[in-house]
């Protein structure tokens, strides 16, 4: 289903996809080829509303907090990007260790969260 999407946002013809003879390469689709299961969890298992979520953005929000109170990176961008890759290695732990997949909604929040504590500016 992915490799259509991308087939259709490139402008090529879905008639000329076949699902046995790929037309991009794995770097291009977001499907695992081995096992034929993408990596992005579904948004039909993946509630937008769930406690997980929630420790995302509070999670997210502490972190850049934090970093910005004792100084981690120079400023609130380095932070911002400290903590969104902290986030980025927790999915992709999820998607190696715990063959869950990624979830698109968890970097929603993670990014939320980092915004929320941006904005506030709360530095030294």
């Amino acid at each position: 289903m992915n490799t259509l999407l991308i087939l259709a946002f490139l402008g090529l013809s879905n008639a000329a996809c076949d699902r046995t003879v790929p037309i991009i390469s794995t770097a291009w689709s977001f499907e695992d080829t081995t096992s034929r299961r993408g990596i992005f969890l579904p948004f039909e298992t993946d509630p937008i509303w769930a406690k997980d979520k929630a420790l995302h953005l509070s999670g997210s929000f502490i972190l850049t907090n934090a970093a910005m109170t004792f100084g981690v990176a120079r400023d609130a961008k380095g932070c911002a990007l400290l903590v969104f890759g902290i986030g980025l290695a927790k999915e992709v732990y999820d998607l190696e260790v715990k063959k869950t997949g990624i979830s698109l909604y968890d970097l929603f929040y993670d990014l939320m969260g980092i915004g929320l504590a941006v904005s506030f500016g709360w530095t030294r």
